[in-house]
């Protein structure tokens, strides 16, 4: 989301505020509370930021949620991927980015109850694109309420992370979920 695009309307909102609350006097106090709305706007705009919208989590399944080849042997939990999820949960927006389909979808969704895990889901089979095609991590975005800048993306495969880093997330190469959490701490996470 372009905060820039809502400090104007706030701005606005102040200075009618001080207008038809009989706070402007004159046109040179009019003039001089336009500046200052619009700073203020700045700090409202902040102050919301904080408050409601909170930094996403962005996790793959494959390789971070779960270990294995589906295709030669059964999957199984990544071990700690889980308790990490919980601890980020509440503190941040949590979500799945897979290039599962939706029949895999249907089958590992309800094995490892992932519908209950993350706040939003998205698997290629659902939105019609593969990571690490760029448009992928571009559609995430659009519906995610944050920035690119407030995601951080956590896929075990290097082309991944650096598609997502271009479209403007951060990244993290996943290798297990301790050192996934020394990474997120490092990058000024609290959980």
């Amino acid at each position: 989301m372009d905060w820039n695009s809502v400090r104007w309307p706030v701005a606005v909102a102040i200075v009618a505020g001080a207008y038809f609350g009989d706070l402007i006097s004159g046109p040179l106090v009019f003039l001089a509370v336009i500046p200052a709305a619009y700073w203020g706007s700045d700090i409202a705009v902040r102050w919301f930021k904080k408050r409601f919208v909170r930094p996403v989590m962005l996790f793959d399944f494959g390789g971070v949620l779960a270990g294995g080849d589906h295709y030669v042997e059964p999957l199984y939990e990544m071990p700690g991927t889980r308790e990490l999820i919980r601890r980020l949960q509440g503190r941040y927006t949590v979500a799945l980015f897979s290039n599962m389909g939706p029949e895999m979808w249907e089958v590992w969704g309800r094995k490892y109850r992932l519908a209950n895990l993350f706040d939003a889901v998205y698997y290629s089979g659902k939105i019609g694109v593969k990571k690490p095609d760029l448009a992928g991590f571009q559609f995430v975005l659009r519906d995610l309420p944050a920035r690119g800048s407030e995601v951080i993306f956590l896929d075990d495969t290097p082309a991944n992370v650096d598609a997502a880093k271009r479209a403007g997330m951060k990244g993290i190469v996943f290798t297990n979920a301790s050192d996934a959490a020394k990474q997120l701490r490092a990058m000024g996470l609290e959980f």
